[in-house]
């Protein structure tokens, strides 16, 4: 037995306060522990109670997972064995008494009585008194008084704001600090919450938003429960409650979809709570008043509540991250919020540095902050659908499948299973594939070979792809679907936060003048050009060098970015750590920025969803609609002081017109257009054109290409007629924005439930991304050097760097094909890998094994780096490439090294990084603005 004693069936039962529970080894034991939402609890309250436990030692454990490993290490748990058992084995004393906190951890000292009350807000101390004696003292009030509807929980859910309605009719004051969810008849306590008021003065929410106050393992068989609250002088109440608790089951066939968003993102499944096709998840909305329980959108929005320990990071997601962040911090937040983690996706292993409320400060991995944000999309999912799913399908950027989907397997290796590109579908070809389906159900007949141009514009980045498609039906057979799809060109820094960027300019020059007339405030004066002028000067810009939509400075923007610059010093926006700021100063300005590019979004989101021409914020009405009255107001600099003070009603002489708006979005949309399709032609990769007007439809996707102005300067290129959308009617001015989110997942829904169907065979074909970057190494003394050309991307076009061995360091820049840079950065030269390899066949191998490069595409580049480096007279020299990365949206950099030894030759693989094209750093929310 190693050692190990045996685990007597009685401890068992206390950890998991079940007496039918069945465990065979200590492993099972802890699985079953983890999976179990209150057995940690427990654990934790059992070696307290059990010191014979704890063996001579006297152990104390800071963490319930050190009882589990202290567990691991000394017994074993056999069920065949259990009558064997000596209970004298047991009875050893133990030095020191067990005593935690609610958190898991030791406390310094023992607990003596006389101390106990010092924990009478704990959890267990609160059940532990009910339990006793509490319960005797509830008075049992009839339905007039007090009332409830269904008390509604799922297996590891909580009961939110908005579920459970309580009824108190009675003119004593409730305190609203708690609520009991009891036995019927007994008196075992199953859970704790609070209340909250609704916008009814007799009625209030129940609510059970924390999951280590409610016992899980104790509802199951309870079909009517007992709800107890208390009036302010202490008495206590309570009536009877149906009681509906769904144990979860785990969904093993049909996949979980979530489309992760730069701004929202979304989820969804199939013909598991209805026979309908799509089912889309309905997350709780904490931010409104009652709190809306069907919002389809979840924020795609981190805030660090609590990093005091780094391997247990406390987040709030979503509208809580929100709510944190507007309505209880009033933008005045110490802790970390993270905004766009979509765009951490192409490198996910840089390290974030995260804050919380309380100066607590750690570095954490970006992928394992994704995957909290996940996790909790995929715990709300299940709560929502009562299941457990094995299987999660993710969407992703058609140029960043392979990547994206590589990086969620890793995430969740051996949680979940991730469905891989052949199961999936990207982005584009989502948004399109729920338009087929539709037009394949309307004209039930086969459709011949169409093309689709397809336009992605997101929150942060413009996908250009293209699909091509044919519909066959096949008498007595399957019908068959075919498709090709690939990415065609796209800009990584636009979305519809540079428009949020360019309404936050014009909102804050606007407020700013209230407090400096020398502020021009009249956009179409800062922007003193007609739209066609606009559109030439674009491109005159691009014929003498290219347009560059992510640069302010240009001639169309030049003075209306100079008079946002003089604003900075009268409502300053900026608190990056380059500027030095005190903790004061670099709240108030945080917050300044917050607040106003919160504004900014509501500002333009209304006015391209509602017919409404100008925003006059002296109108009540208006006011009411987009300013929360408890951050009206920004921190202003005083002229006299110079020193930020809060200044209330800062927007009361302003006015923005959709006028406005358009003329400060024009020159944006427009360069974006014009970088993408500039000559009216898409070609590939033998130069082949494909005139943009000869598609036969076309797919704008993304709110902002919903924009008026966006379609109509897509006119230049595509015949209006050609840009009306397929629909069978009118999407609902009110939800237009969630109806657009939500086109991607239900495509996603859509074509999994086909592909697992008996009605269409799907036959995919997913071309390689097109490469649209270029990459540079970087030269003092010398021009600067393409080491990597998208136009040439055969072995034989390879081209090599050749240096001497005491190099240690090289600089790269990534330009897209109009020669505007996306990224800087730079690799050691200095031995990484520690490969050497005694045979050229032999590094062949290992590099295409280790790599995933192509055996032949390989071989061919060594071949001709071999003949380069046979025309160099050294003997010990260092050589550097570029190669496509697998997913064609990168660079694989390698630094070889040549090595002379007794006059025979090796080669050593010295370095090897990979590159992305996207700079994931680039982003609004870094306080530089």
């Amino acid at each position: 037995m190693s050692g190990k004693k045996l685990l007597k069936r009685e401890y068992i039962e206390k950890i998991f306060d079940d007496q039918n529970i069945e465990v065979n080894d200590t492993d099972d034991l802890i699985e079953k522990i983890k999976a179990d939402p209150n057995a940690k609890f427990n654990l934790k309250r059992f070696f307290k109670d059990n010191k014979d436990l704890m063996g001579t030692l006297g152990m104390v454990f800071k963490r319930a997972d050190e009882c589990l490993e202290y567990l691991k290490e000394n017994y074993y748990v056999n069920e065949s064995e259990l009558e064997e058992d000596d209970d004298d084995e047991y009875n050893i004393p133990i030095k020191e008494e067990m005593n935690f906190d609610r958190n898991g951890y030791a406390k310094e000292k023992p607990e003596f009585a006389e101390e106990k009350i010092e924990c009478a807000g704990e959890f267990e101390k609160i059940v532990a008194e009910m339990e006793q004696e509490g319960y005797k003292h509830v008075i049992r009030e009839s339905e007039e008084t007090f009332s409830s509807n269904e008390v509604r929980l799922v297996e590891t859910n909580v009961i939110e704001n908005g579920i459970l309605k309580i009824t108190w009719r009675s003119s004593e004051p409730l305190d609203m600090s708690k609520i009991f969810i009891m036995e019927e008849e007994g008196n075992q306590v199953l859970a704790l919450g609070h209340l909250l008021n609704t916008d009814k003065e007799n009625r209030f929410w129940g609510v059970f938003d924390n999951s280590d106050t409610i016992l899980y393992n104790r509802f199951e068989g309870q079909n009517q429960v007992r709800l107890v609250v208390y009036t302010k002088d202490g008495k206590a109440h309570s009536c009877v409650s149906e009681m509906n608790y769904i144990k979860m089951e785990t969904e093993k066939e049909k996949p979980l979809c979530i489309d992760f968003g730069t701004s929202n993102t979304t989820a969804g499944s199939y013909g598991i709570k209805t026979r309908t096709d799509t089912e889309i998840v309905r997350f709780v909305n904490v931010m409104t008043e009652p709190h809306d329980t069907e919002a389809a959108m979840l924020p795609t929005v981190i805030y660090v509540d609590d990093c005091s320990d780094k391997n247990n990071v406390r987040y709030l997601f979503g509208y809580e991250a929100l709510k944190r962040i507007e309505q209880e911090e009033h933008y005045e937040f110490k802790g970390s919020a993270f905004f766009e983690l979509k765009r951490w996706m192409t490198f996910p292993e840089k390290e974030e540095e995260l804050r919380d409320s309380k100066n607590n400060k750690v570095r954490v991995q970006r992928k394992y902050i994704i995957k909290k944000y996940i996790d909790y999309v995929i715990e709300k999912s299940e709560q929502y659908f009562g299941v457990r799913f094995k299987n999660i399908h993710f969407s992703a950027p058609v140029k960043l499948k392979s990547s994206f989907i590589k990086t969620f397997k890793e995430m969740y290796k051996n949680e979940k299973v991730i469905l891989d590109e052949s199961q999936s579908i990207d982005e584009a070809f989502a948004i399109v594939y729920n338009q087929i389906i539709n037009i394949i159900n309307y004209k039930k007949e086969t459709i011949p070979n169409k093309s689709v141009l397809i336009m992605d514009c997101g929150g942060g980045t413009t996908d250009l792809a293209t699909c091509s498609f044919s519909y066959t039906q096949r008498e007595g057979y399957t019908d068959e679907l075919r498709y090709t799809t690939r990415f065609e060109n796209g800009n990584p820094n636009f979305g519809g936060n540079n428009i949020t960027y360019r309404v936050m300019q014009l909102l804050k020059i606007k407020i700013a003048s209230g407090f400096d007339d020398s502020i021009k405030k009249d956009a179409m004066l800062l922007i003193n050009k007609t739209e066609d002028e606009i559109l030439n000067t674009i491109e005159i810009i691009d014929r003498n060098g290219a347009y560059n939509s992510d640069d302010c400075r240009n001639e169309i923007y030049e003075e209306f970015v100079d008079e946002y610059n003089k604003c900075e010093k009268i409502i300053p926006t900026g608190f990056a750590k380059e500027f030095d700021l005190d903790a004061y100063e670099s709240k108030c300005r945080k917050r300044n920025f917050y607040c106003m590019w919160r504004l900014a979004e509501k500002i333009k989101i209304e006015f391209f969803n509602s017919i409404k021409v100008q925003f006059n914020f002296s109108d009540q009405e208006v006011k009411e609609l987009l300013v929360d009255s408890s951050n009206d107001y920004f921190y202003v600099n005083n002229k006299d002081t110079n020193e930020l003070e809060k200044r209330m009603n800062p927007l009361k002489n302003v006015t923005i017109t959709n006028k406005d708006v358009e003329r400060i979005i024009c020159g944006d949309i427009y360069g974006l257009l014009y970088g993408l399709m500039k000559k009216g032609s898409l070609s590939d990769d033998g130069g082949t054109g494909r005139e943009v007007e000869n598609f036969d439809n076309y797919k704008l996707s993304g709110q902002s290409c919903k924009i008026p102005m966006f379609k109509e300067l897509l006119k230049e290129y595509i015949p209006g007629r050609k840009l009306r959308p397929y629909a069978k009617g009118k999407i609902k001015t009110d939800n237009r924005s969630e109806a657009l989110k939500l086109e991607c997942l239900q495509g996603c829904i859509k074509y999994i439930k086909d592909r697992r169907g008996h009605e269409l065979n799907i036959i995919p074909n997913i071309e390689r991304p097109k490469i649209i970057y270029n990459v540079y190494i970087l030269k003092d003394h010398d021009k600067d050097k393409k080491i990597f050309d998208c136009t040439r991307l055969a072995p034989e076009d390879t081209v090599f760097e050749i240096f001497n061995s005491n190099s240690n360091e090289m600089n790269f820049e990534i330009r897209n094909d109009e020669g505007i840079v996306e990224r800087t950065f730079s690799i050691s030269l200095d031995d990484k890998q520690h490969i050497e390899a005694k045979s050229s066949d032999e590094f062949l191998d290992f590099i295409t094994k280790e790599c995933s490069i192509e055996y032949d595409y390989m071989k061919t580049i060594l071949l001709k780096m071999s003949e380069k480096l046979d025309t160099v007279d050294d003997d010990d020299v260092k050589v550097l490439f570029c190669v496509p990365s697998p997913d064609y949206y990168g660079t694989d950099i390698f630094l070889i090294q040549r090595i002379t030894e007794n006059g025979v030759k090796s080669l050593k693989l010295l370095n090897y990084s990979d590159a992305t094209f996207d700079n994931p750093d680039k982003t609004f929310f870094d306080g530089k603005r």
